[in-house]
């Protein structure tokens, strides 16, 4: 097997999960000449997984034999302890991409084990009865074994057609491309569960899991600082800080005090999501969304007073607070509203993320945070995502244009701000280079018009990007309403409703 075939197979797994939120890389291979597992797989399998595993619970470990047979096969997490080695993915060494050219040669069945190692059934599982897969948006099956073809079906009537794309289906390669909604939320609950080590937020999820404490992470997260800065001198590392909380011997404060005695590290990193739906939130997913008011309109002022309550309160605490322990910079790796339907590629998110920035460069309690990264770039059009891929086409979101406005900003030399108050959910910021002008920026989270006394010496260019509602959701175009304005003198200007509008002051 040539490391190009397995390259090319962590290809095709990233692209099946990395829409979802869960990525792979590889991190070492090895070849084990041994005839009789090679082709005796089961009989030989604790044999060989006992000598050949790498660190089962941090580690996903892929053999390729001959499987018995079988196109592969996997356990589920639960099926052993998350140390044992009997855990991993087994693959039939023909289904790697292009090995063998058959029906079963794009890399396929490995999305399909690892979707199992990461706790899902088959979407036939129980047939058109019972329980099913568990997952309530794949509808039921009556069988995977009478599939061999992308045609339509629809062996269970009552939950509409069988998902024969899905990957944990039995069907050729060709005809899979898709999970879930549910299904991914599923593999999320499970890594949280049963696979924690496995994820990014170590403070977080590896609350759930008996043994893994901080004491270890820091061993760890030392060992690995060490390392890089003896080959990287310069580089900076960081460590995860856990969510604050305020009881005394809960683990997330013993967390947070243990690693703020260290000095190997050079920040601290957090997650930061402003929640403003109330509802029933698991493993960071907001799965129900209670509804608030008795229209549209007065919940979504319901989310946007806790929006700018973030901003006025929560974040710039939090941060303050973090500080006060920590005494290092802080790295905010996600950044974004919570994730929800309702708000998700809407006028709301726009103003959201417009107002972040600017507030990031406006508020000096908010100085400590030297890195943010939105979340997410791509992929989900609930979430905010600046664009999403729908069958191989690009759709730009709401966001799109408030980090277009925003993003001219940045390119200022000696950037100064200033903020100033027009109302009381209306606002104004100043960026200056050195003393000059450069841009305006207005955010209306209101409905109404505002007039603004203006009186403009340089010609001004003015976009601005609003909507009649807050919870208007953009179109494929990432586009709610715009416009763009060029004058050479004004005595006023209109900032438009529910908007964020940049004016540019030029030189000519």
């Amino acid at each position: 097997m040539s490391e190009s075939v397995v390259n090319e197979q962590v290809n095709v797994l990233n692209t099946a999960y990395l829409p979802w939120g869960i990525s792979f890389i590889l991190s070492s291979l090895d070849y084990t000449e041994d005839s009789d597992w090679f082709n005796n797989d089961q009989a030989n399998e604790s044999q060989y997984k006992s000598q050949l595993a790498i660190n089962p619970s941090t580690t996903l470990n892929i053999y390729t034999t001959t499987a018995d047979g079988y196109l592969g096969y996997a356990y589920f997490p639960d099926d052993f302890p998350e140390s044992s080695y009997m855990h991993g993915v087994v693959l039939n060494y023909e289904s790697l991409p292009g090995v063998y050219n058959w029906e079963y040669d794009e890399g396929d069945t490995a999305v399909h084990e690892v979707g199992h190692y990461l706790g899902l059934y088959h979407t036939f599982e129980d047939g058109c009865s019972g329980s099913g897969d568990q997952v309530a948006d794949t509808p039921a099956q009556d069988d995977g074994n009478n599939i061999y073809n992308c045609w339509t079906m629809d062996t269970c009537s009552s939950t509409g057609n069988d998902p024969i794309h899905n990957y944990m289906n039995y069907v050729p390669d060709v005809c899979m491309y898709e999970f879930t909604e549910g299904q991914k939320d599923r593999m999320l609950g499970m890594i949280n569960d049963y696979r924690a080590e496995l994820g990014s937020e170590l403070s977080n999820r590896t609350f759930f899991v008996k043994g893994y404490t901080i004491d270890k992470y820091i061993k760890s997260a030392k060992k690995c600082s060490d390392k890089i800065k003896q080959r990287f001198p310069d580089i900076k590392t960081a460590v995860v800080a856990a969510p604050l909380v305020s009881q005394k011997n809960h683990r997330h404060t013993i967390w947070n005090k243990k690693l703020a005695t260290m000095s190997f590290y050079d920040a601290i990193i957090i997650h930061s999501y402003a929640t403003v739906i109330k509802g029933k939130k698991e493993f960071g997913q907001m799965l129900t969304e209670i509804p608030e008011g008795n229209s549209k309109e007065e919940a979504f002022e319901i989310y946007k007073g806790r929006a700018l309550s973030y901003f006025n309160e929560d974040y710039t605490k939090e941060v303050l607070t973090y500080n006060k322990l920590f005494n290092k910079p802080i790295w905010v790796t996600e950044w974004n509203l919570q994730i929800s339907w309702t708000t998700g590629n809407t006028m709301l998110q726009s103003l959201f993320v417009a107002n972040y920035f600017l507030e990031l460069l406006w508020n000096s309690d908010l100085n400590s945070i030297n890195l943010t990264t939105y979340h997410n770039m791509g992929g989900r059009d609930y979430s905010g995502s600046i664009f999403r891929i729908n069958k191989d086409v690009l759709e730009m979101q709401s966001t799109y244009y408030s980090l277009r406005f925003i993003g001219q900003i940045f390119n200022v030399k000696n950037l100064n701000i200033k903020k100033k108050l027009i109302s009381e959910n209306v606002f104004e910021y100043l960026i200056f280079s050195n003393e000059e002008v450069i841009y305006s920026c207005f955010l209306n989270w209101d409905s109404i018009d505002v007039i603004i006394d203006f009186e403009a010496t340089k010609k001004i260019n003015l976009d601005a990007y609003f909507s009649e509602n807050l919870f208007d959701k953009a179109n494929i175009f990432g586009e709610l309403s715009a416009e763009k304005r060029v004058n050479q003198s004004t005595n006023s200007i209109k900032i438009k409703p529910n908007s964020v509008t940049l004016i540019s002051y030029l030189n000519e």
